[in-house]
């Protein structure tokens, strides 16, 4: 037998120690192991061909001859000995945002001044710098806190700490904090782009800022590199890697909430219910300030065929907030319709099912502005709470004193 172990695939600091799942198959190609990449595995002697899949649809292929001494596989992305940009590689292969948000070219920002901004966020200080480049692209950041559902939301100063920067790239990142946030892109003659902030109490998030010459986009990553590959996955399909990492990424809920509920929603992706036990339950019970364990319990339960209660847990869902995930708001439109069917209504008190229909009605305006393509609930509209369509041709309203250039 041959002990085998893995290097890579990935050389920047941040994701070094992540694995990602492996297949091992014979020169004929039957499958012998899945393994993830963290780990070693145990081999027959003899020749087999090693594949890690990354997200981005990226594949890794190795020929190993397993002899009787140790060995270790290396399939790192670049083998290189300069170690890659954090910002650079974490995009390139982990990417949660398919297609860019597209910003007109005007003319270059002043420099503004450092002010530190309260409401709650303390921490939070904004020091904007200039843009060097005498033709950039133009557009402000904009941060919200709040329940889009309920309401006027709360501006906050968008986050001064910078991970790292390049010439046309700033990673930021977006302190732990138990409350709903939301980071704004307003981008000349386009649709402002509000994107969720999966935060918690215990993580918070990475904020990638890009710049092209005509355009900036934005990307939302999560602090735990585990989590943020099985985003990954859900975003590029790939349904077989997706697997493998969601029931251990459940297994720490308490520490880490938001990676356990991007595990629950990979395990009802993929029906196994077993797998999620009670602990859709915990997340709903142990998390309220967080909507997604609500809207993931109540889809769980209605897969259980306990529809009666399943009901009352949706109805519960928009006092929350709107899920972070787009997932959530799935299972809450097609559970309401379907309970508010024809068919199906006669199952449920009557002033339930007017409570739903209701609910429905006011669930299907608000998504008609989400984009399902992205995993991250993705949202058009300058007003949050209020999602349109139009596009920015300024001014900004009240409150600009919390926006701050791109880069």
């Amino acid at each position: 037998m041959t002990y085998v172990r893995f290097r890579g695939p990935f050389g920047s600091t941040r994701l070094a120690g992540v694995g990602v799942p492996v297949q091992i198959r014979t020169p004929e190609l039957q499958l012998v192991k899945t393994v993830m990449s963290s780990d070693g595995v145990t081999l027959d002697p003899g020749r087999y061909i090693v594949t890690a899949r990354l997200p981005a649809g990226h594949e890794i292929t190795r020929v190993l001859d397993a002899g009787d001494a140790e060995q270790t596989v290396d399939l790192r992305i670049d083998t290189r000995a300069a170690q890659p940009l954090e910002s650079t590689e974490t995009p390139a292969y982990i990417s949660q945002q398919r297609t860019p948000n597209p910003v007109r070219r005007a003319a270059p920002r002043r420099k503004a001044a450092k002010r530190s901004m309260t409401r709650g966020f303390e921490d939070y200080v904004l020091a904007a710098e200039p843009i060097s480049a005498p033709e950039a692209p133009q557009g402000v950041l904009r941060c919200f806190t709040g329940n889009p559902l309920a309401g006027p939301m709360t501006q906050f100063a968008p986050p001064s700490d910078v991970l790292e920067k390049g010439t046309d790239v700033v990673e930021y990142r977006i302190k732990n904090v138990n409350a709903l946030c939301f980071t704004q892109s307003v981008q000349p003659d386009l649709p402002p782009v509000n994107i969720s902030l999966p935060i918690s109490q215990q993580r918070g998030c990475i904020l990638l800022v890009h710049r092209q010459p005509d355009r900036y986009w934005i990307e939302v990553h999560l602090e735990n590199p585990d989590a943020n590959l099985l985003l990954g996955y859900q975003q590029n399909r790939a349904m077989q890697e997706e697997a493998v990492t969601a029931e251990r990424l459940l297994e720490g809920k308490l520490d880490d909430p938001i990676a356990a509920m991007v595990g629950a929603y990979s395990l009802l992706r993929f029906g196994e219910l077993d797998r999620l036990h009670n602990w859709s339950k915990h997340l709903m019970d142990w998390m309220p300030w967080i909507p997604d364990g609500a809207a993931i319990r109540g889809e769980h339960l209605a897969r259980l065929g306990e529809h009666q209660e399943a009901l009352e847990v949706f109805l519960a869902v928009p006092a929350r907030g709107v899920p972070m995930f787009a997932d959530g708001i799935s299972f809450l439109l097609d559970r309401l319709r379907l309970y508010t069917s024809s068919r199906a209504a006669t199952q449920f008190p009557p002033e339930r099912v007017a409570a739903a229909k209701e609910l429905h009605a006011k669930i299907t305006e608000f998504s008609s502005y989400v984009d399902f393509e992205k995993i991250v609930t993705t949202f058009t509209g300058l007003d949050p709470s209020k999602p349109d369509t139009r596009p920015f041709h300024g001014p900004l309203p009240p409150g600009t004193d919390c926006a701050a250039a791109f880069l």
